[in-house]
């Protein structure tokens, strides 16, 4: 099972984004897509989840600032 990512869909621009795949999630209230299948989608994608950013290594928080919070 592919994960569902939410996309960033203007209502004038509903339809378009409806023939590229993605669906209307009625109980989130936000349009929804499968990660694997975004290259119709892209100008609807956020930022974190396209294919062509790299993958970071979690929050940005220094080892202290982690260190601080657990102690």
């Amino acid at each position: 099972m592919t994960t569902l990512i939410p996309l960033c869909v203007p209502f004038e621009r509903r339809k378009e984004a409806a023939r590229g795949g993605a669906t209307f999630n009625g109980e989130q209230k936000c349009w929804m897509a499968h990660r694997d299948k975004l290259d119709a989608l892209l100008p609807f994608v956020p930022y974190r989840y396209r294919p062509d950013r790299k993958a970071r290594g979690g929050p940005h928080f220094s080892d202290r600032a982690i260190s601080y919070h657990l102690a």
